[in-house]
């Protein structure tokens, strides 16, 4: 299957057990990559039966650069937060972007302006930052979750209230839709996660994380917290269905205090869900849940 990849230079990389706010600063002044695509295989070397691993090949830097100096943006330092999706035969990366103009220190920050970014992963050149006819972006405008319907390109822009937007990739503009409000998780901060798959005939199956945490005594006690959920494939797209919270098997230092999982792809395979994280924003995870589990945790027939 087709994969997308971010390098990443922060100073944590190196598998520590204890992150300081030092550290996390330092990392901020010092956070640049760029995205990968390639190939993903499951089963290490030789194909061998049981073995889980994930093999990337065919590795080939996504070339965004020109897109983002015709914005005025440093290339190096704004982006983050990618999803990928197939629409009308062509493979399209969702992404944010922050609006880096400069290196200096001093001019990046928390709350920084965001915005979506729209590109094919085959000719990222062209890629685009998406304008809204009726709605303004701010600094939380990040974790799109885009999903075919009918044809159609969307998006679930916010969870609560559950906020759908169409996408229209050849005038780099999109439309807000439908917003429609629900009790699961209120008051919570929540983050976009995998692009919707449908899950049944009445319903898309995706994921969002809950972050939980703070800091104490300059060392950061972060922790992302999954929740799946349902919503109608039918307009509004209202939610359903949200199951209790999990987290995912470290694949970094157990002895770490904290769990930051991004997850960013939810595959159907044979009996259940693919679905691959980034922890730390250094490492590259994958697991698979079976479909009866998955219906279990969100309490529905398998």
């Amino acid at each position: 299957m087709p994969c997308v990849l971010r390098e990443s230079s922060y100073n944590y990389c190196t598998n520590p057990t204890v992150l300081t706010r030092g550290s996390t600063d330092q990392m901020m002044e010092n956070l640049y990559g760029a995205w990968w695509s390639g190939t993903c295989t499951q089963g290490g070397a030789g194909g061998h039966t049981g073995d889980q691993s994930i093999v990337v090949d065919r590795l080939e830097r996504i070339v965004v650069d020109d897109a983002l100096l015709r914005l005025g943006l440093v290339p190096e330092l704004a982006t983050e937060d990618l999803v990928v999706l197939r629409h009308n035969g062509r493979l399209l990366a969702v992404a944010s972007l922050i609006e880096i103009k400069s290196w200096q220190a001093s001019a990046r920050h928390a709350n920084q302006p965001r915005r979506p970014f729209l590109f094919d992963v085959h000719n990222p050149s062209n890629g685009t930052a998406l304008t809204c006819a009726n709605c303004d972006f701010n600094f939380w405008e990040k974790n799109w979750m885009p999903f075919v319907h009918d044809g159609r390109l969307l998006a679930v822009r916010w969870f609560a209230p559950h906020t759908v937007v169409e996408i229209y990739p050849a005038s780099g503009t999109c439309k807000q839709l439908h917003s429609t409000p629900h009790s699961f998780a209120v008051g919570s901060e929540l983050h976009g996660g995998t692009p919707p798959l449908r899950y049944d005939e009445g319903h898309y199956l995706t994921l969002v994380r809950l972050r939980t945490g703070s800091w104490v005594r300059s060392r950061e006690t972060r922790n992302y917290i999954n929740l799946l959920y349902l919503f109608e494939a039918k307009p509004p797209f209202a939610v359903v269905r949200v199951s209790m919270p999990f987290t995912l098997p470290s694949c970094a230092q157990p002895r770490l205090h904290m769990l930051i999982q991004v997850v960013k792809s939810l595959v159907e395979v044979a009996g259940g869900y693919l679905l691959c994280w980034g922890e730390l924003d250094c490492y590259s995870c994958c697991a698979t849940l079976p479909r009866s589990l998955i219906a279990q945790m969100l309490g529905v027939p398998p």
